[in-house]
């Protein structure tokens, strides 16, 4: 909780976005996350970008695979 964590969106849609994020951390379902877009904000002119946006966690598959 509260921590700053880098991954990359894999799949973003208007139902929910799918994420790679690093295996090291736990992840719970249901638990709310915050996510911040900052690259697509810093190359984006879209109203608002830049703000955090709440996702709710609905899976966590574990691939060790490519680790985030």
């Amino acid at each position: 909780k509260g921590q700053i964590l880098h991954g990359l969106s894999i799949d973003l849609s208007s139902s929910g976005a799918k994420f790679k994020v690093p295996s090291a951390f736990k992840y719970n379902l249901g638990e709310i996350i915050q996510v911040s877009f900052t690259e697509f904000a810093g190359k984006s002119q879209v109203a608002g970008i830049e703000k955090p946006l709440s996702y709710r966690v609905l899976a966590v598959d574990d691939c060790y695979e490519n680790d985030a």
